[in-house]
């Protein structure tokens, strides 16, 4: 699981360079099945689905990819899609452009749109037009 992005000593040791202590503490906790809920916000859930999708763990992807969907708002939207994408979470980022489509349809802001990937938004605007006759 570790091969790709860890260096191994002799002493036994894993160094895990890629993500902040606080990332790879919180997926040794979900591993020993430690509730990890407690412990997240939206970075942290973004950051751990990258983790999970650099060390091909899917388990972790998949209650990742709940947890950022259930937390998602017009506030946060934009940074969970750009994750979704960057994670190669497909199922996540089809949630959140339905959400989007449900957003347009309502007019309701969507904070940081300008961060938005340009595909998605392309995607969605080719989508908005094409449901509206």
């Amino acid at each position: 699981m570790f091969q790709s992005k860890i260096d191994k000593t002799e002493e036994n040791k894993i160094t895990i360079t890629a993500f902040e202590f606080e990332i790879v503490e919180i997926a040794i906790k979900y591993f020993y099945g430690i509730n990890i809920t407690v412990f997240l916000n939206i970075s942290y859930g973004i950051k751990l689905l990258q983790f999970a999708d650099v060390y091909g763990i899917s388990d972790l992807k998949k209650s990742m990819e709940s947890y950022l969907y259930h937390q998602k708002s017009p506030m946060n939207i934009c940074e969970i899609v750009n994750a979704s994408i960057l994670s190669n979470s497909i199922k996540l980022r089809e949630h959140c452009f339905d959400y989007f489509i449900e957003c347009m349809k309502k007019s309701v802001f969507i904070k940081d749109l300008d961060i938005l990937n340009n595909d998605f938004v392309l995607n969605l605007l080719k989508a908005s037009f094409s449901h509206c006759c």
